[in-house]
């Protein structure tokens, strides 16, 4: 599992999901915090870099995978999981070091696959170098 003390950024444009996932995070450890829309994120991770990112696939007005794509230009070393919908099976992540997720999730699946995000960067890295 990802360490506690972990910063992560939770943009999901649900007010009641996003309050209930941050303060689940926070009480498991973590120093979460939320966003509800594109600007909010991008805003908050550039006052604060987080370490981890978990994004609605849809973001009021703007694309998840938009906002996750910036990040990951922004701060390189993000590990992102992507929330979808029940209905969305079969996404593929964009990038190896993006997971995802079905809705409804709790904290602690959503820990799991951000723990498998960062285990699949760390294997591209590796990979990378050989």
């Amino acid at each position: 599992m990802i360490a506690q003390g972990s910063s992560i950024l939770v943009v999901d444009d649900d007010d009641a999901f996003r309050n209930r996932l941050v303060r689940a995070l926070c009480d498991r450890g973590h120093f979460a915090r939320g966003a509800a829309t594109y600007e909010e994120a991008i805003a908050s991770a550039k006052n604060e870099p987080p370490e981890f990112g978990v994004i609605d696939i849809r973001v009021s007005e703007r694309s998840g995978l938009d906002l996750a794509q910036d990040l990951r230009r922004f701060f390189p070393t993000i590990h992102i999981v992507l929330l979808t919908g029940p209905r969305s099976t079969g996404l593929a992540a964009v990038d190896l070091r993006m997971a995802n997720v079905s809705k409804p999730a709790d904290a602690d699946d959503i820990l799991a696959a951000l723990d498998r995000a960062r285990s699949l960067a760390a294997d591209r890295s590796t990979q990378s170098r050989e």
